[in-house]
């Protein structure tokens, strides 16, 4: 989709045939949106499988930094256009190659019956030489998929009506609002219409976009070892307070200019600052953990259909903030500081959003994370009030690095200042945590 998308947007002679192009390339990009995640998450051991999922996201963020330089450079060039359009074909064929390495997901294959095949692949992946102890993990790891898969087959098949049912609703309101705020966050006004942007408030257009691009890339590869290390509820934290200050000093530093006039130089540079550490922000928090949780929650019985949904989501909302963005930035209606202003204010409510409905699913199984759900209520899945008594996001319980005991008897507080860490469980037999100060 991708080859053929791009082929035709590069050889266009008419506005219908850029169209075609990109609604053929759009297809492309959505179903690589919905699958690349889901397979990460399934292929991935637990231990870092935020990473893994992550580097999606860093990939999407160096495409977008080279796009950004290769506008530049051919910004001057009458055919400049073709030859940006058309470097996509490269990138696409280059894709087609490495996937032809790809295994099956072992969690597909358990699902289809092919367990012998899914082994194969867990030791392809999880075993670097001979151990015992490692075969021993693919066994268990092997046998987890296993039981969860022969529980799902004596349920009914997956329906589209069941992701709104009392078992999957608490699942599919946290990721449809994860990826809702994701978009809602502005990065793509950053993105998406930087050279008006930066052009209203007197800074140079090509430059500060391809600072943005630039500093988008470096951010993200903090992320992917971010993610496994801090734990993926609080890089959200982190990623929607730090974006929040950022626009509304960025907000306040516009105030005393009216949306027509001319912005001081200096006070110029230092929105451009507080934009650069927006993006920084985003980078970290938003852009690739939001795509971790929500490939993360869902059981695998309906994770397919969940995690379309949620992409579908995300995707409408970056449609809606395309369309709207130019009309918010017209004088007339909010203009620059105002549009940072509003983003401010939705970055706060994700904040919100995330302290009280988000789980922690760091170091977790895919097969575990479905018991946090499990007959639960807000209070336990987003263990808000562990993060509220934490005081500093270094404290909280995913700054540490955790044992998962298995099949413990229930145990029950948090104490603060202490080498352990346990949480009460009364749905299930998980187990303690214990943990040890970085």
């Amino acid at each position: 989709m991708f080859v053929v998308g791009g082929t035709v947007q590069s050889a266009s002679v008419g506005i219908w045939m850029i169209l075609l192009g990109r609604v053929i390339a759009g297809v492309g990009v959505g179903v690589m949106s919905m699958v690349v995640p889901v397979y990460n998450a399934e292929v991935s051991p637990k231990d870092i499988r935020g990473r893994l999922v992550s580097l999606q996201q860093l990939s999407i963020t160096a495409g977008i930094m080279v796009s950004f330089l290769v506008n530049v450079g051919c910004a001057h060039f009458e055919i400049g256009w073709r030859i940006a359009l058309g470097l996509q074909c490269v990138f696409a064929i280059t894709l087609i190659l490495g996937m032809i390495l790809l295994p099956e997901s072992p969690r597909w294959l358990v699902k289809r019956g092919l367990d012998d095949e899914a082994q194969h692949v867990l030791q392809r992946l999880r075993i670097r030489g001979k151990s015992d102890t490692v075969s021993l993990v693919v066994t268990e790891e092997l046998r987890d998929i296993q039981d969860t898969v022969a529980k799902e087959r004596n349920m009914k098949p997956a329906t589209w009506a069941e992701l709104l049912g009392p078992k999957m609703r608490k699942r599919m309101f946290v990721g449809f609002f994860i990826q809702l705020f994701q978009q809602y966050t502005g990065m793509n006004v950053i993105m998406y219409y930087s050279t008006t942007l930066f052009g209203l408030i007197g800074v140079s257009e090509y430059v500060a976009t391809a600072l943005t691009g630039i500093i988008n890339f470096l951010a993200t590869i903090a992320a992917v070892y971010l993610v496994d290390y801090v734990g993926r509820k609080v890089l959200l934290l982190w990623g929607s307070l730090g974006m929040a200050i950022s626009v509304f000093m960025a907000a306040g530093l516009l105030s005393p200019f009216t949306c027509n006039g001319a912005v001081d130089k200096a006070i110029g540079y230092l929105v451009t600052f507080f934009v650069c550490l927006f993006v920084v922000n985003f980078a970290y928090g938003w852009g690739a953990t939001a795509w971790v949780v929500t490939s993360e929650i869902f059981p695998l019985r309906i994770r397919e259909k969940a995690v379309s949904v949620t992409t579908a989501a995300n995707w409408i909302s970056n449609f809606s903030v395309a369309m709207c963005t130019p009309i918010l930035l017209d004088c007339d209606v909010l203009g620059v500081k105002g549009t940072f202003f509003l983003m401010g204010v939705l970055l706060s409510l994700s904040y919100v959003f995330v302290l009280f409905t988000t789980p922690e699913t760091k170091g977790k199984s895919l097969e575990h994370i479905d018991e946090l759900f499990t007959g639960r209520s807000w209070s336990e899945i987003s263990e808000w009030k562990h993060y509220l008594k934490c005081g500093c996001p270094w404290r909280c319980p995913t700054w540490r690095t955790y044992k998962v005991v298995e099949h413990q008897p229930l145990v029950g507080n948090l104490s603060r200042g202490t080498s352990e860490c346990e949480f009460t469980d009364s749905s299930s037999t998980i187990g303690s945590l214990e943990s040890e100060n970085l």
